[in-house]
């Protein structure tokens, strides 16, 4: 999330609410952006350390009558992770997991995106998923499962909700053993189809290498969804992908040329 504020207004700038110059310009709220004489930025790729303040974090009442096209509604039940991976910011950005009061939902909503990062870190999971159930919508897990720590008890518990996808995480080979003790059991509850796990190349190699292929395929053996996501160094503006990250992204990402072509093919025909 990238914010641009001052004083009392803020403006975000996220998947969902996401302005443009041109939107900028039209918005109804335009007397009070002409207003704004100072302003401070903050959020990923622009600087972490800043915080938003209390009045504007704990806001849950969203505006959704600005995007009249959006048919679904964001929701954060927790923040944060309990883990502190050297290659995520959320931890540095939002501390250890905690729950946090839930967000009102968009009245045209026919679906929910669900943005907490590490969901069953949350202590109080239990509650929180008694809230899902609740909304009787489909959800769409986002930010993630982690599948290293996900019991059998947690995997049966997300039968109970309509899922409209869930995304998990696959970052190091070398929890293979692990991440694929949490597939089988996700894949009891949830239909493969309805997976999509993230694979992170680029950080422990720069280049591609013989495991990033294999986590890869073996997610393909499984019927889940792999996206593979280049590994971006937000401390350093001179950082750039190698071309074979670049080209092993889109290969893996064009479901088409992944289902019929090989990685070797694929770079072959540049």
């Amino acid at each position: 999330m990238t914010w641009i504020g001052t004083g009392r207004y803020l403006i975000m700038r996220t998947q969902i609410f996401y302005m443009n110059q041109k939107y900028l310009i039209s918005a109804r709220n335009m007397s009070i952006i002409q207003q704004m004489q100072k302003y401070t930025g903050g959020g990923t790729g622009y600087e972490i350390s800043k915080k938003l303040p209390p009045e504007i974090e704990c806001i849950t009442e969203l505006d959704y009558s600005l995007y009249p096209e959006c048919d679904y509604s964001i929701q954060f039940l927790s923040r944060g992770c309990v883990r502190n991976c050297g290659f995520c910011l959320v931890r540095e950005k939002e501390g250890k997991t905690h729950r946090v009061k839930p967000l009102k939902l968009n009245v045209k909503g026919k679906w929910i995106m669900l943005l907490d990062n590490n969901f069953f870190s949350c202590d109080e999971w239990k509650e929180n998923i008694e809230i899902l159930k609740k909304y009787n919508k489909p959800i769409d897990f986002t930010s993630g499962i982690d599948l290293r720590s996900l019991t059998e008890e947690q995997g049966k518990s997300l039968a109970e909700l309509k899922i409209k996808n869930i995304h998990c995480a696959w970052d190091n080979y070398r929890d293979k053993k692990l991440v694929l003790r949490g597939i089988e059991i996700l894949t009891k509850y949830v239909k493969p189809y309805k997976i999509t796990c993230y694979v992170l190349v680029g950080y422990e190699n720069k280049n591609i290498v013989d495991t990033d292929i294999e986590r890869v395929m073996t997610l393909k053996e499984y019927r889940v969804n792999p996206f593979a996501m280049g590994y971006i160094d937000f401390n350093n503006k001179e950082y750039k992908k190698e071309q074979d990250v670049k080209d092993f992204c889109r290969w893996v990402n064009r479901k088409q040329i992944f289902k019929t072509t090989k990685f070797e093919e694929y770079k072959g025909r540049k």
